[in-house]
């Protein structure tokens, strides 16, 4: 998942293909304090809540990228062990300093390609045949430091895999 602030999207002055974090109506990081991901009201792969460095006692004030969020999100995308170079590091993935004024000053400031921020979890990362979702909701709960009104828009992608058969004349799709 990509997360964009709404305002951003087709808005000249905004760089509306910069993937941030979740942001508050200043311009602040509405950072995460935990995540889980279910799958019919049930957490699904992860059985556990992550738990954020920002949700910690005395942890609060933390600028560093949670571990957990990083890996998971690169692991969604190619296995995490398979991974040979990536754009993701921590000067792109926390975009603390990231201006969201009418200056268009913010994606002038990220080096190295841009922001490279978002949220995801692989299902099956075993067998590689993927996880039915046609009968079952996929949800994500997040509990975030959203101190104003300010709409964000998710971006949600999936890996599918569909097999096209032609065979006198016919098509058929399998999936």
């Amino acid at each position: 998942m990509n997360v964009v602030p709404a305002g951003h999207i087709n808005n000249f002055t905004r760089d509306g293909l910069a993937t941030l974090e979740f942001t508050n109506k200043d311009g602040s990081n509405a950072e995460i304090e935990q995540l889980v991901f279910t799958k019919a009201g049930q957490r699904s792969p992860l059985e556990y809540n992550i738990d954020t460095l920002q949700k910690t006692p005395g942890e609060a004030d933390n600028e560093t990228a949670d571990s957990q969020i990083v890996r998971n999100y690169m692991n969604a995308v190619m296995s995490f062990a398979k991974i040979q170079r990536t754009s993701v590091e921590p000067s792109v993935y926390r975009n603390i300093d990231y201006s969201t004024d009418d200056s268009y000053s913010g994606a002038k400031t990220i080096i190295n390609g841009g922001a490279a921020w978002g949220l995801g979890v692989a299902y099956d990362s075993i067998s590689d045949q993927g996880v039915d979702f046609s009968n079952s909701p996929f949800g994500v709960q997040l509990q975030l430091k959203l101190t104003s009104d300010n709409p964000q828009s998710i971006f949600l992608f999936v890996h599918s895999r569909q097999t096209v058969v032609s065979a006198q004349g016919s098509i058929q799709v399998m999936k």
